[in-house]
């Protein structure tokens, strides 16, 4: 996995084994999204997706370490399967980030295989970006194990 982070931004990529198509679905589909979105710390207990240009979603987050939370936002750019980009407004660890952040998720095809890099940005402090640069690392580790194993 490569990660890049500055104290406003954080980059994350990793190689899934399966196709751009499945790994997509893996992020627009709720009962997918479910069972590998949040760190080790948390699970996704319900999801609400209208996964289009305009459309919201909503994710109840379970969190053993911190009070449960809602993470909600708007998608900017569906492109399956190459490309979403969406709003994110919620908490980390239990500090609220008052101001929505930007998520731009690219799908590159690797031989068969897929890159996921995620791009987060706009963060208050880096302390939020910190926490949510590990969330993002949990997320793909979980998503590894659902789809197949690394690449």
């Amino acid at each position: 996995m490569n990660t890049t982070m500055t104290a406003h931004r954080l980059q994350v990529r990793r190689l899934i084994k399966a196709s751009r198509a499945r790994v997509f679905d893996a992020w627009i589909k709720p009962e997918l999204v479910m069972k590998w979105l949040g760190s080790t710390s948390c699970q996704v207990t319900s999801a609400q997706m209208d996964v289009r240009a305009g459309g919201e979603y909503a994710f109840h987050v379970h969190s053993a370490d911190h009070e449960d939370k809602i993470v909600k936002g708007t998608y900017q750019e569906v492109t399956p399967p190459a490309r979403l980009v969406f709003t994110w407004c919620g908490t980390c660890a239990g500090i609220e980030q008052k101001d929505d952040t930007l998520v731009t998720v690219d799908f590159v095809d690797k031989n068969g295989a897929t890159e996921v890099c995620i791009t987060h940005e706009r963060f208050a402090n880096a302390e939020i970006c910190e926490g949510h640069h590990q969330g993002w690392k949990d997320s793909l580790e979980k998503m590894e194990k659902l789809l197949g194993g690394k690449a």
